[in-house]
């Protein structure tokens, strides 16, 4: 490898005009590509495409439609007097502007004429098929001649009270008397939701919050979340409808507050507050280096030959990774940052030997003291690379594409980085008059530092030793829970709160809590499919889960359900009732109302009692069949479709809890799968389904990830070092460093999420750098010198460490929770990774690095040369 990477060095030095432009070709290629890049918030391209879950719920949106929403809130503020009316006419022309657009399929603000139909003709004329046998005995006792002489009394007394009765209790009474209506009332809750069963007094029954004030829009756009296009031109035409419609309303329109929720604008929100982050954090990183390293070299060029290089590095990689994947997900975005930090970690170490090259062999050409670098340096450089692209690449053995994508960015695009060192700097190089280096202030407060750092590490190795191993076994003593924190149980939680992650001024998390206020539901249901190839087994399986479902709202778990069984009662239960009902004498009933109104002086011609004698006459079960030829066909649809042979049936159930709560969705599952009755023949699926499965797998591989990372770290060194003692020595920084940050972050209470996590590869990657740095300098001279090898490799890695904290650490600017703990994390880790380098590792050195290695007799440095 010594004369490969000394051969490149030399043909890029020889023929560096060669290399510039064909250097020049393929990175305006690249950057063609890369301004391509979409970057995806959506948490289901972090899944794998080809699992049974993620397969599930497209087949359930497919059958069904959309399971998620676009959400619009439509307030008037507590300020301004409350007017229902202005909310009706915006949603009407929104209605009306947004349908011939062509990017929705439907929009729902109020109950739907087929419901209200439903509930008017065909519910109440077969209600009592629909009830219990308790609800319908209460029924059939209203039926008595005492009971029916109390009830028509009791409609007297109301119907002459001094207040006039509401008007809609009077439209009752005309064609209720007996007030069957009061026992009906928890079944059509049951079938539209408590909250649109309380709209059915409004004439237009509009999806309106109990205090007029705000009107909920449901809108179903023909495509999906997480099509970031689709999205984009989704959501910026809503916006401008919204902004046309509120400036055409005028004043009216001015007293408006709309807000807009659910995934589409939350995938379209955070994937721009990401990418306008990343681009300022690399803005900022950028400028910091520009600066610091002009500083710190003072000279132009030094600053070019560093950066340049690994600039064009990323976005080569980035180019890759656009022909690969397309979309970049929300853990490779961060990626830019990870490699410009390694990029730059690999430069600074070899420009810097080669300037101390220089400096000390001033006799040999610039060539010779390039190829003895990249021989060299280079050579230790490559091993660094190898191990950490090797950490990377394990993480393509999960099945997680978040982590699996990372292993290919992370470990492809280090191996990219260092070809684009190793290509373009030995070229750079040729632009670089030879001239003696100034040591400027910067560089000659490191040099002090670095020097008062080797002498106190040479006197004082097992204080610095023993101290080191006080802390480790504090942070061990605080991750077993010894120590008292601000964490429960054994090691760092992991953060079940997907919101956690998001943006702080996240609409759609706005949007939820509004929605919880007026509503009291975030509209984010479970999905439960059953299927069969007859209408009769299908009821039956229906009933089954009905039962179920019933039960676990009597314990809490679930909040509500909507069933088509609501629509369409078992018929087991309503042969029951039939027998029952069957049984009347529906003329002696309506001759005893009519006589008791009579009594009492009530108008005959006043009331209608038809519905009453429907009622009573109902003679045959209801089907699905006889449901579908009643010309409900919209609800239908929501619940029931037939395909390739079998009939399909949903039923949305809306859990309790918050809607990020993951454990009740767990435990809602395995109560649906481990129910013997039902048999677990049901697909369960939905959002929060999903973001239940994609946490669970998270986890599940992120331990995959850790364990696979480490054991490729000790295989690597151990390959390379051949000393169980060396890699121990060589591991010191690495796991010092882990300690710590596990540690800090359970005495402060801070959780491990699924983007901070690829921190933890990426300081095992590093943390072996900067130890496998240290001992190969620290071998390279024969004397074992640890004085030198602090002092000549210490000035790379606090260069390095640095950028490396300033392109990490420059993800705190992004408006993302997950980027920005990631950066904190990394930034903290590779502070500590560096000083345990620096500090610990050379004091280890100084106590056993005699004994791992046999010390040979002090040679004088033979003077290489180029034949």
């Amino acid at each position: 490898m010594k004369k490969l990477l000394g051969k490149l060095a030399t043909l890029s030095f020889s023929h560096a005009r060669y290399v510039f432009l064909i250097v020049a070709a393929v990175t305006l290629v690249a950057a063609y590509y890369v301004s391509r890049i979409q970057i995806s918030t959506n948490n289901f391209d972090l899944l794998p495409q080809d699992s049974k879950m993620i397969k599930e719920f497209w087949e359930v949106n497919e059958d069904f439609g959309a399971q998620e929403s676009h959400l619009m809130l439509i307030e008037i503020p507590d300020s301004v007097e409350p007017d229902p009316s202005i909310l009706k006419d915006f949603v009407h022309r929104l209605d009306e502007t947004l349908s011939r657009s062509g990017l929705v399929s439907s929009i729902n603000y109020a109950i739907t004429p087929d419901q209200k139909n439903f509930i008017d003709e065909f519910f109440v004329r077969n209600a009592l098929l629909y009830l219990s046998s308790s609800d319908l005995d209460s029924v059939l006792r209203r039926f008595e001649d005492p009971e029916i002489a109390r009830r028509i009394l009791n409609c007297k007394n109301i119907l002459n009270m001094p207040v006039p009765p509401d008007p809609s209790l009077k439209k009752v009474l005309r064609e209720d008397p007996l007030l069957l209506s009061e026992i009906f009332v928890p079944y059509i809750e049951r079938m539209l939701g408590k909250q649109n069963a309380s709209l059915l007094k409004d004439e237009e029954s509009y999806y309106l919050s109990k205090d007029k004030r705000t009107l909920l829009v449901f809108i179903k756009p023909v495509g999906a979340s997480n099509d970031t296009r689709f999205c984009e031109t989704f959501v910026d035409r809503n916006i401008e409808i919204r902004d046309s419609i509120v400036a055409a309303m005028g004043e009216d329109g001015a007293k408006l507050h709309i807000m807009m929720g659910g995934n589409y604008v939350s995938a379209l929100t955070n994937a721009r507050a990401v990418k306008q982050g990343l681009v300022d954090s690399s803005v900022f990183v950028i400028s910091c280096i520009l600066v610091f390293f002009y500083f710190f070299y003072g000279d132009i060029r030094s600053l070019v030959f560093i950066v340049v290089p690994v600039f064009i590095g990323v976005i080569w990689v980035f180019c890759i990774g656009e022909l690969a994947f397309v979309k970049f997900n929300i853990i490779t975005a961060s990626a830019g940052a990870m490699l410009l930090g390694l990029g730059v970690d690999y430069a600074i170490h070899i420009y810097n030997r080669f300037v101390t090259q220089e400096q000390h062999f001033k006799h040999h050409t610039t060539l010779q003291n390039l190829v003895i670098t990249f021989q060299e340096t280079g050579l230790s450089v490559f091993y660094g690379v190898v191990s950490t692209a090797f950490v990377f690449a394990v993480l393509m053995v999960t099945r997680f594409r978040g982590l699996y994508e990372l292993g290919f960015i992370g470990g492809l695009g280090i191996f990219v980085l260092f070809v684009a060192v190793v290509v373009l700097m030995p070229a750079e190089i040729t632009m670089r008059p030879r001239r003696p280096v100034k040591r400027n202030y910067l560089q000659t407060m490191v040099s002090k530092v670095l020097d008062y750092n080797s002498r106190f590490v040479l006197r004082h190795p097992k204080y610095i030793t023993t101290g080191c191993l006080i802390i480790s076994a504090f942070m061990i003593a605080v991750l077993l829970n010894y120590v008292p924190s601000k964490d429960e149980g054994i090691g760092v939680t992991f953060d079940d709160n997907i919101e956690n992650i998001r943006s702080k001024n996240d609409v759609d998390l706005q949007m939820i809590k509004r929605m919880q206020e007026k509503f009291g539901s975030h509209f984010k249901p479970v999905s439960v499919v059953c299927e069969a190839t007859t209408n009769d087994m299908l009821v039956e399986k229906l009933r089954l889960l009905n039962i179920k479902m019933d039960t676990l709202v009597e314990r809490g778990m679930v909040k509500e359900y909507n069933s088509l069984l609501r629509y369409v009662p078992s018929l087991e239960q309503q042969h029951k009732n039939l027998k029952k009902i069957r049984a009347l004498d529906v003329e002696s009933i309506l001759f005893q109302i009519r006589l008791e109104m009579t009594k009492v002086g009530l108008r005959m011609n006043y009331f209608k009692l038809n519905r009453l004698r429907e009622m009573m006459s109902v003679r045959e079960p209801i089907t699905l069949e006889h449901f579908q030829k009643e010309g409900f066909g919209d609800i239908m649809r929501h619940y029931y479709v037939e395909k390739n042979g079998l009939k399909k049936v949903v039923t949305q159930v809306e859990l309790a809890g918050a809607s990020y709560e993951i454990d009740i969705v767990n435990a809602f599952i395995q109560e649906v799968d481990q129910d013997k009755q039902l048999g677990g023949d049901y697909i369960i699926t939905g959002i929060r389904v999903v973001t239940a499965e994609f946490l669970t797998l998270v986890k599940e591989d992120f331990a995959v990830a850790l364990i696979a990372s480490l054991l490729t770290v000790i295989v690597l060194v151990t390959l390379k070092y051949r000393s169980f003692r060396a890699v121990l020595l060589c591991t010191v920084p690495l796991t010092f460093s882990i300690l710590c940050i596990m540690g800090v972050m359970r005495l402060y209470g801070i959780k491990i999420n699924f983007v901070n996590m690829i921190a933890v590869p990426l300081l095992i990657g590093s943390g072996v750098d900067y130890g496998i740095y240290i001992i190969s300098r620290y071998l390279e001279d024969q004397r074992h010198d640890v004085f030198a090898a602090i002092h000549e490799t210490g000035q790379s890695l606090f260069l390095s460490g640095l950028t490396t904290v300033i392109g990490f650490g420059s993800l705190v600017l992004v408006d993302n929770r997950g980027l920005a703990s990631m950066g904190y994390m990394c930034g903290v880790g590779i502070i500590i990774c560096a000083l345990s380098s620096i500090i610990v590792l050379p004091a280890m050195l100084r106590l056993w690095g005699k004994k791992i290695w046999k010390i040979e007799s002090p040679e004088p440095r033979k003077t290489r040369s180029i034949e």
